[in-house]
């Protein structure tokens, strides 16, 4: 999108005297001139002088006319795709605006100031910013993601991080795996022998059947430094 500027002065008079009422009067008149602007007669005027396939509601919504404080000048500015037409609407909109209020306001005819170029750059999108506010989203999000995944992550990084209640379980289960492998094979349990608990299995095999009563941590445990 591109952005074209007119600007029209308030206060014009044939005297070259300007006396304190006359900058008082103009800077009054300030505001009843931006509100001209947004009468439909002066868009339809804007549109059939340039031949435009717009309508009110579409001039309206790219017109912006303004007033710096402490000033009588106002910027008629114009925001269109195509910038030869946003300099077209805009020194249209000041010529047509400036005669329709000597016209109907019945007083001078405010002065053109400054014309409108046609903008050699765009003003939106702006590629820098827009890369800028890129690289910032994406930083954010990517720390985002770093901290919801070291908050959700359970899993120890160190024998610190285990518990000192979870030694005991840890220490049998590759006991336990081997039991439910021996449990599967033809071979579990030597032929001809009645099947029997791995406790009694233990007991008969001269082994001892241990507990988690057996395991309890101590400093130099099984879980200890």
């Amino acid at each position: 999108m591109y952005k074209a500027t007119a600007t029209i002065y308030v206060v014009s008079r044939n005297d070259s005297v300007l006396n304190f009422s006359d900058l008082q009067v103009g800077s009054e008149l300030t505001s009843d001139y931006i509100k001209v602007f947004e009468m439909w007669e002066v868009h339809e005027k804007v549109i059939s002088n340039l031949d435009l396939d717009y309508t009110y509601t579409d001039m309206a919504s790219m017109l912006s006319v303004t007033n710096t404080s402490d000033t009588r000048m106002l910027d008629i500015t114009v925001t269109n795709p195509d910038p030869e037409e946003a300099a077209a609407i805009a020194n249209e909109y000041a010529d047509v605006g400036a005669k329709y209020i000597s016209e109907k306001m019945k007083t001078d005819e405010p002065t053109l100031m400054s014309s409108a170029r046609v903008p050699e750059n765009p003003f939106s999108p702006n590629k820098a910013k827009n890369i800028l506010l890129g690289f910032v989203v994406g930083f954010v999000l990517a720390c985002a993601v770093v901290v919801l995944r070291t908050m959700l992550d359970d899993t120890y990084k160190s024998a610190d991080d285990i518990p000192a209640w979870s030694c005991w379980h840890r220490s049998r289960w590759p006991m336990l795996a081997n039991s439910r492998k021996r449990k599967a094979s033809s071979s579990a349990a030597p032929s001809g022998l009645p099947m029997m608990s791995a406790a009694v299995w233990v007991v008969a095999l001269g082994g001892k059947h241990e507990t988690a009563e057996d395991h309890k941590i101590s400093g130099s445990g099984l879980c200890g430094k």
